[in-house]
């Protein structure tokens, strides 16, 4: 017969006791022990650096006492490493994120792994008549524009600019941009007519 059927008979179970021509009644009430502890880390996705990727089940963790800890790793590509369903950040390339859940009431933690793939340099980046590439880049950017243009501005995800280039007189050309840490940037490219286009970039390692 299955545990908890049992339990769950003997909750509710009243024994009549038959002493000396009275009858008492003993009730036992024994509670069911909960459920062992679930955990989801989701289904593998896919990270463009545009679409919104978040992680994590639906629910994430389950069973237990509930009042779940939840810890990711690597959390720098997360906007919180603590929270059941995080969203992904400033992914540089293909990451496995590990997640480790302890809930209130079980013997230990358990832990589950999702894999984000990374598709930002299958294709170079295009704005109307200017085409940038690679995206990712590791140390130079290269452009490529039907339009003349005269400086290039880069900024971080904080709007602090981090790279400058000034009087260009080009449509086509390589931008030196090793010295940038790997992460997010935005490149805005002023052209001569005034107008501007600013493109999304990532720098890898």
């Amino acid at each position: 017969m299955n545990a908890h059927l049992i339990y769950l008979m003997l909750t509710c179970l009243v024994i009549s006791v038959l002493r000396t021509n009275a009858q008492s009644t003993l009730i036992f009430e024994i509670d069911q022990p909960f459920e062992p502890l679930e955990i989801s880390a989701g289904a593998d996705l896919t990270y463009d650096g545009n679409s919104v990727v978040v992680l994590g089940g639906n629910p994430t963790a389950t069973g237990a006492l509930g009042n779940y800890t939840y810890a990711w790793s690597p959390e720098e590509y997360l906007d919180d490493a603590t929270a059941s369903n995080p969203t992904v950040i400033n992914l540089v390339g293909p990451t496995t994120f590990t997640l480790t859940v302890f809930g209130e009431g079980a013997l230990c933690e358990k832990t589950a792994q999702v894999f984000v793939d990374y598709t930002l340099g299958l294709t170079a980046t295009f704005a109307h008549d200017l085409r940038v590439f690679p995206n990712p880049f590791t140390e130079t950017v290269r452009f490529d524009s039907e339009i003349q243009f005269t400086n290039i501005f880069v900024h971080d995800l904080a709007g602090n600019g981090v790279l400058q280039a000034n009087q260009f007189e080009l449509q086509k050309g390589t931008l030196d941009a090793a010295a940038l840490e790997a992460g997010l940037y935005f490149f805005t490219f002023v052209y001569a007519n005034g107008n501007h286009t600013t493109l999304k970039l990532c720098k890898t390692e």
